[in-house]
Parts: C-alpha cells; structure tokens; sequence
C-alpha cells in the first residue's frame, strides 16, 4: 500500500500480558501500540545478517560515546552532528566486524 492509504483492520488475540508489554513498549517509543506491533513484524522479517549489523552496531556505539576510541579511527563529517558521527562509525565498525567474520 502506498503511504496515506487507509490500511484495512486486522484483528488479533493477545493474552493480557502481552498486551501489557506492547503497550509500555508503545509509550516507551512515543507510538500506537498498532505501530509497535507494525514495527515489531517488520524487523522479524530482516535478514540475519541485517541484524547482526545493527547489534554489532550497538554493542561499539557505547565505547565509540565514552571516547574509547583512538582519536585517528574517527573522521568526522563537517555535515553530521556528533551523534550522527558516532553512529556512522558504529556501522563502519560492524561492516568491519562482518567482513572479519567472513559474510
């Protein structure tokens, strides 16, 4: 469906607790509980190697934040914030850590 199309409803049983977990997620992201489970659904479906990045990713980012890093692995870009460099270092970090691995 294209964005703005009024998407048809779709019903589905949860138990209470996991509703409840839903729903403190939801809040925690600031979205509807339909886009958490949206959300959710969508990222089941990304492919193992997709999200072995992104926890390589998050597992570097810390020490990347804390200033672990020796000064000359980083070259900032003038056009990104510094989070945004730091999170742009966190991937390069993960490919590296991919292709080390051999994928």
């Amino acid at each position: 469906m294209t964005k703005g199309t009024q998407q048809p409803p779709f019903s589905i049983r949860l138990s209470p607790e996991l509703m409840e977990r839903l729903e403190a997620a939801a809040k925690a992201d600031m979205r509807s509980v339909s886009n958490e489970i949206a959300k959710r659904l969508h990222l089941s479906f990304e492919t193992p190697k997709e999200a072995l990045r992104d926890q390589f990713a998050m597992a570097a980012l810390p020490a990347i934040l804390e200033g672990s890093w020796p000064d000359l692995m980083l070259s900032p870009s003038q056009k990104l914030s510094p989070i945004e460099n730091s999170a742009k270092f966190a991937y390069e970090v993960a490919d590296a850590m991919l292709r080390a691995r051999g994928q």
